[in-house]
């Protein structure tokens, strides 16, 4: 199950982001199914992504080989902090 994505345009307030192969995560946070998301590759989050990061933790996910910085973001914009 891979799912790859891309930011392939931004223009003005619209960005668009292309997703590739499948996508199968909503039905298992649906079914309550444990699950990890590799973040070893993000070396830069901004304020939504760590809303978006920090509400699928708060889903089940475990976050794994999270850069020092990008954890800091999460915890600092999911502790009401902006």
């Amino acid at each position: 199950m891979t799912v790859k994505i891309t930011q392939i345009d931004a223009v003005k307030d619209l960005t668009v982001l292309k997703v590739e192969g499948r996508l199968e995560i909503v039905e298992k946070l649906a079914a309550g199914e444990l699950f990890s998301i590799d973040m070893s590759g993000v070396t830069y989050i901004d304020q939504k992504g760590a809303a978006i990061i920090r509400r699928l933790e708060e889903f089940g996910a475990e976050l794994i080989g999270v850069d020092f910085f990008v954890r800091s973001v999460i915890d600092t914009y999911s502790n009401g902090n902006k």
